[in-house]
């Protein structure tokens, strides 16, 4: 009796430590798969409620980004979301169920979403077409307009150019006649690249010159014109006899003067007293 109570003993104690074991296993793994299963609970539930806005964004890009129009938006949109759907449910399932061939096949369901972003056609877009044309219409009459200024720049600068080439050989002709015109006065003009300003205040300065030896000429002959008005003003203020006095003197001045020069009647008469005195005879 106590051996077969001593072998039990025994078998309790070897299998027992692996009871406990197995017992903390199963545990374990129960609670590990409610974690999966929680865990891809709350993936599910995450893509169901982010799925309109999955939609609405893949939605404004086909129709913002690649221009297509609302009905090849709405089919491509549906399309697309749908394989997303298809991708998350085959993982939560290959996940949960450990199903390693489908997780094996997760590259196909993902490639099924790329093949509907490669069947996207951006040709089909038809409405950015007419802004497109006049973006590039307005390009090219800028284009236009821009070469016309050019152009036009070009052709000011070029008239510039002539002008500037006329007003330099203009200035040397200027400069050429000055320097004649000068040399005439006695002028030595050390400057020979004169402005118009510079040859005209010279001018102008040759010609003050000019005026100033002209008058200081003519200032003499001003003075013996204005004595004469003194002399006349002199005799219409004398009286008669001063006047006839004056005059008598002035025919004795001018007797006096000429008998200087011409033998005078007494030396005729010396040389015949007789008939300077029969003539005094006969006027007695």
């Amino acid at each position: 009796m106590n051996e077969s109570w001593f072998s039990w003993l025994l078998v309790v104690e070897i299998v027992l430590p692996f009871v406990i074991v197995s017992i903390l296993l199963i545990v374990l793994l129960v609670r590990g798969q409610s974690r999966y299963k929680d865990a891809m609970r709350e993936l599910i539930l995450n893509v169901k409620d982010n799925e309109p806005v999955q939609k609405e964004a893949t939605q404004r890009f086909l129709h913002e980004k690649l221009g297509l129009d609302e009905k090849a938006v709405e089919k491509h949109s549906a399309d697309i979301i749908r394989e997303r759907k298809f991708f998350f449910r085959t993982f939560v399932s290959s996940v949960l169920n450990k199903d390693v061939e489908n997780l094996a096949s997760l590259d196909e369901e993902l490639s099924r979403i790329t093949e509907k972003y490669h069947d996207l056609t951006v040709g089909s877009a038809t409405k950015p077409a007419p802004e497109e044309s006049d973006a590039s219409s307005d390009t090219s009459a800028l284009n236009s307009q821009l070469e016309a200024k050019e152009a036009q720049i070009e052709a000011l600068k070029q008239e510039s150019k002539s002008l500037k080439q006329e007003v330099h050989i203009t200035l040397t002709t200027l400069n050429n006649i000055f320097a004649e015109y000068s040399s005439m006065f006695g002028e030595d003009i050390a400057k020979k690249d004169m402005s118009v300003e510079q040859i005209l205040t010279a001018m102008e300065s040759f010609s003050g010159a000019k005026s100033d030896d002209s008058s200081s000429d003519a200032a003499p002959m001003d003075a013996t014109t204005e004595d004469e008005p003194d002399d006349v003003s002199d005799l219409d203020s004398m009286p008669l006899e001063d006047i006839s006095t004056g005059e008598a003197d002035d025919d004795a001045g001018t007797q006096e003067e000429s008998g200087s020069d011409d033998p005078s009647w007494e030396d005729a008469f010396e040389e015949s007293g007789d008939e300077m005195e029969e003539s005094d005879q006969n006027k007695s």
